[in-house]
């Protein structure tokens, strides 16, 4: 199942190509409570998933209201993701597999 390939592509330190996430992002946001709006973080992350999201919102009529873009100092980002890591366990956030991503 894809839960189980997504689950051992984010073990492995690395990010879900883009294509499956468009696919995941598309499946949520085509459920009957997003229809009324939604909210996006950090999705999108690449131009193609850039490209995946417009195609996608001009299809179904939608479009943005508002985008923010957070610039975060990369030390701080790592702090703050082994701090997740310490409250919520997750195998993907260690020190050498955040400074990968």
């Amino acid at each position: 199942p894809l839960g189980k390939q997504v689950d051992a592509i984010m073990k492995a330190g690395d990010f879900v190509p883009d294509e499956i996430t468009e696919q995941i992002v598309a499946d949520r946001l085509d459920q009957p409570d997003a229809q009324g709006g939604f909210l996006l973080d950090g999705f999108p992350r690449t131009m193609h998933q850039v490209d995946a999201l417009d195609d996608y919102l001009d299809k179904h009529g939608h479009s943005l209201d508002a985008v923010i873009s957070l610039d975060v100092d990369p030390e701080d980002l790592i702090a703050r993701l082994l701090k997740r890591a310490e409250l919520e366990g997750r195998a993907d956030d260690n020190e050498e597999t955040i400074r990968h991503r």
